[in-house]
């Protein structure tokens, strides 16, 4: 019995080495044919492999750099503060709490005494853009800030530091500033104005600083890049203003017929187009 047994398990434990090596002789073969595969297509695997790596990075850039943290608007922001602060019924239209010549209305002087770098409030209507206005010693932070001094990929819309804002006729070019998002916000509506009947329809600014509230009208919508040097704050002579006036007249997509006047201030509007170095500029005249 005991012999037996053990040319049983003699046989069983040769039948096994026999699998066995019947089975590693069919991994291998199957990990060459994996191999040459690897070989023979490798290429396109890592081609699809960053292509998906590609589009993974796409997704995540648009959802951080398109959904800006400050996505309520500066009407919303003021209302909370006019709330808060100032007691003021909310449901009003911010735009609407000054005319010309007030002065500066207490929803913003709240804004102010949070944000002293806070200069005014732009609304346009049937766009997006109703937004306070930011201005600092330099045009770089609020590229990159918003109003809240949170990082932020919209920034804030912002004056020239060259600017005098209390003191129109200083300047007599008075410039803001602001991001061409892809969700629309900022300065992206400026766009529509290569539309003609937008431009037809919309030709009225508000522009309500911390010493009033003031109109603007549309006098030229321009796509130029920057063989135009429409940022221009020095004007010593009247002469020069008037020839600037001109020129924006000139290269502006649209004929207005304006007057230009020594004593016109204009408000100019700058963003970016998607031609290289390209930008829209929107200027109005002050309604005097």
């Amino acid at each position: 019995m005991i012999m037996k047994k053990k040319r049983i398990s003699s046989g069983r434990k040769k039948h096994s080495i026999r699998a066995y090596r019947i089975n590693t002789e069919s991994d291998r073969k199957a990990r060459e044919k994996l191999f040459d595969w690897i070989k023979t297509n490798g290429k396109s695997i890592v081609i699809i492999l960053m292509l998906i790596g590609v589009v993974l990075v796409l997704v995540i850039w648009d959802t951080m750099d398109y959904k800006p943290q400050m996505n309520e608007t500066p009407t919303n922001a003021l209302n909370e503060l006019r709330l808060e602060q100032c007691s003021v019924d909310t449901d009003e239209n911010v735009a609407s709490d000054i005319i010309k010549g007030e002065s500066m209305p207490e929803y913003l002087q709240a804004y102010l005494d949070v944000n002293r770098h806070t200069v005014g409030y732009i609304k346009i209507e049937n766009t997006m853009i109703d937004y306070l206005v930011m201005q600092t010693d330099e045009n770089e932070y609020y590229l990159s800030h918003n109003y809240r001094f949170e990082e932020d990929r919209s920034g804030a819309i912002f004056m020239d530091y060259r600017c005098d804002i209390n003191d129109f006729s200083k300047t007599r070019n008075m410039i803001l500033y602001g991001h061409r998002m892809k969700d629309g916000t900022m300065f992206k509506d400026l766009l529509k104005y290569q539309n003609q009947e937008f431009f037809r329809e919309n030709r009225i600014i508000t522009f309500n600083t911390i010493n009033g509230g003031y109109q603007w009208k549309i006098f030229a919508v321009m796509e130029i890049t920057t063989d135009f040097y429409y940022i221009e704050t020095e004007f010593p002579y009247d002469e020069m203003w008037i020839e600037f006036l001109k020129e924006a007249s000139e290269r502006s997509i649209y004929d207005t017929h304006t007057n230009n006047y020594p004593n016109d201030i204009v408000l100019t509007l700058s963003t970016c187009t998607t031609e290289e170095n390209g930008r829209l500029v929107v200027m109005a005249k002050l309604l005097q």
